[in-house]
This record gives structure tokens, sequence and C-alpha cells, in this order.
């Protein structure tokens, strides 16, 4: 059985997961292409540590660039799209006029394609886009989920005959436990100089973060010995043309220093190393995020294995999730309520035994191993 995995040219997301597959998988029965042309690897160099990768022909007609995708697409028996975020939306008229492709395919979702996909229906473009990005979705036989309780979310939409797998989203590093020794390799050996309690909130520039209610939420703690961190760096142009922009961005921060005292407020507006980020982590105390669905999962994962206090609200399957695994998750819509002593207490992990293998590559990728046997054996009968 030949499987056809398609990817978008950047490795943000996609370097881990497709160094674990090429790790594991029998080349004979996985193929790759990038939905991009080859010099697209000069934006995206890690790209280039994968030799069998196809690209889309960049020097052919238009006519001969579609005739290519279809023959790839026909040629595969299991078709695995990583997330249904495109970089031009030609591959989903493509998918919409073509549906016995999304017939015999896997959706991986990734996060924002299953939860933030909808365009606004005040346009009859929107409600266009919108029409077809749903008669895709429901076409697409398969699901992965990249996080456990995203399958509620797929039955919610699109009906209970989906059949769905667990394929969480391996990390950059190719050993299992590379990102796990890393982070704890930077943790540093002495405390910090400045005493103050480290509060970050939210961890990106979109929208969705609802960065305003929660600075209203800490806005009560402004005189108490407390700084606050709000990284922007990310997340400015928004997701599917939507969520972003530098007004709002800039908004939050004259905002939050409003609200919060400029003395009290650090912003984060450019991109740091990894490394340099690890330390910065280290050195936050709580964190307060404000969605009810699975977002911000890399920082969160690294802040939970470092012991860190995790505000996130109650009342949803990301947060009944997180607590049944038995990990100290606090209800950021109480931090109104709160006295500053009771906010600022340090948790109490009695197990980081998911965390651990959340963040190991062996274990995620035994679940992608494991929905494609699944799949071999269902196509084969």
């Amino acid at each position: 059985m030949k499987f056809l995995h398609i990817f978008g040219p950047d490795t943000k997301n996609s370097y881990g997961i497709m160094s674990q597959l090429h790790k594991h998988c029998n080349p004979e029965e996985h193929d790759f292409l990038i939905a991009a042309y080859a010099s697209c690897k000069s934006r995206f160099p890690k790209l280039n540590e994968f030799p069998e990768l196809s690209f889309i022909p960049e020097r052919e007609g238009r006519i001969a660039r579609i005739l290519y995708f279809y023959r790839k697409l026909s040629k595969a028996d299991v078709i695995v799209w990583h997330s249904l975020f495109f970089t031009t939306k030609k591959y989903l008229f493509f998918l919409y006029l073509f549906p016995r492709f999304p017939k015999k395919s896997v959706w991986v979702e990734w996060g924002a394609d299953l939860y933030l996909w909808k365009y606004s229906e005040a346009t009859w473009k929107g409600r266009l886009l919108n029409r077809i990005g749903e008669k895709i979705r429901k076409n697409m036989k398969y699901v992965g989920c990249c996080f456990p309780v995203d399958e509620v979310e797929v039955h919610q939409q699109f009906g209970d005959g989906k059949k769905c797998f667990f394929t969480p989203l391996a990390n950059p590093k190719k050993e299992a436990t590379g990102l796990i020794d890393e982070v704890l390799a930077l943790k540093p050996e002495s405390p910090r100089k400045d005493s103050r309690v480290t509060v970050q909130i939210a961890h990106n520039s979109f929208q969705f973060n609802n960065h305003i209610r929660i600075i209203d939420h800490l806005a009560h703690f402004r005189n108490d010995d407390v700084f606050f961190i709000l990284p922007l760096s990310y997340g400015v142009y928004g997701i599917n043309g939507q969520f972003g922009g530098k007004p709002y961005r800039n908004t939050v921060i004259q905002y939050a220093r409003q609200e919060l005292g400029t003395e009290n407020v650090g912003v984060i507006l450019e991109n740091i190393p990894f490394d340099r980020y690890i330390r910065f982590l280290w050195n936050v105390d709580i964190a307060v995020f404000d969605f009810d669905r699975p977002c911000g999962l890399g920082t969160l994962r690294i802040m939970l294995l470092m012991g860190k206090k995790i505000f996130i609200p109650a009342g949803t399957p990301y947060y009944d999730f997180l607590t049944a695994q038995g990990l100290p998750i606090y209800d950021t819509n109480r931090i109104p309520e709160m006295s500053f002593e009771e906010f600022s207490a340090p948790p109490e992990y009695t197990t980081k035994d998911w965390v651990l293998s959340y963040m190991n590559n062996d274990d995620i990728i035994r679940h992608w191993l494991e929905m494609f046997e699944e799949i071999k054996t269902e196509q084969s009968r």
C-alpha cells in the first residue's frame, strides 16, 4: 500500500513529524510531496535534509502542474494531508472538484484548520469558501487528531461517522527524549536576581488568545510584587486571513501598560533562538491562557515539564483532559476572585507521566504507526 504525505513548505510545525516519519516508515510505502516549488527550500532550508521529497514542477505550465498533482494523488492508495491550510486556495478548489481524493484521505489537523477554518459569512466569497471547506472536510475518510480532545470537535462539526486517530505532532528533536533533555539541561543553576513573581500572558499575538480579558483578570495585582510579560512576536499576520494584525497587537500593549502599570510590563516583539526561549520560560513562574480548545501545545508541554503554574479556563474538554492526567491546572476564570497569595502560590505536581510521554518522539510515532497499520488492515478487507 502506498501512502502519499502532502505538506506545505513551512517547516515550523512539519519538521518534527517529517523527521520521525522518515526515520520509522518504510520508504517503499511512504512518499512525500511538498505543495510548493522546489525553490521554497531557500526560505525553508530544513527541507534540504530530505532529498527524496517531491515538489510541484516550477518550470511547467499551469495545466502541466495540475496534471502532475492529479497523477501523483491518483497513484496513492491513501493520501495524508498534513493540515488543510495551504499556501494558496487553489488546492481547496482542486479537492472540491475531485472529491474522490478526499474520500481516500487522512486529514491530520493541526488545530486551527479544525477550530478556525471558517471565514466570515458576511460576504459571498466567505460563504463560498466555507461551503468548499466544509464539503472537503466531510469527504475526508479519516481524521488524525493532534490532541486527544480534538476528536470531540471533529464529531461535533462533522458527525459521528468520522474515523479518528491520535496523531500528536512530533517535536523537532530527532532523539526520543531530545527535547526533554534539552529543556532540563537549560535549567538555571541559581535563582534569578529579580524576586518578583513573573506572569506570562498568553503566548503569541493571535486575537483568539483574549489578551484584553486576561489583562482585566490580572489588573487587581498591579500593586503587588509582580512582573507581566507579553510574548507577541508570533501571530501578527493571523491565520486564514483572520485573527491577526499589528493594530491589535499595539492595542494589547497599550492596554497592558495602562491597566497593569508600565513599569510592570515587558513585551517580546522579536523571535528569539530556541535556547534563549527555553531560558526565558524557566524564569516564568505563572502562565495564564484564555482559550477553550487545545492551543499553544508546544509552549504548554515545556512549561508543564518545568513544573510551572498554568491557568486555563475550566469547563472545557481541554481543561478536563489535562486535569484528568493528574496535572495541577488552575482555572483562569477564578483569577478575579483570588488573593495574590492564592494566585502566586506554587503548584503541586504529583505526576508528569503524560507530559513525558507527550514529549517523547518514540511514543508519538507509535501512534502514527498504529494508524497506518489499522488503515492498511481496513483497506485490505
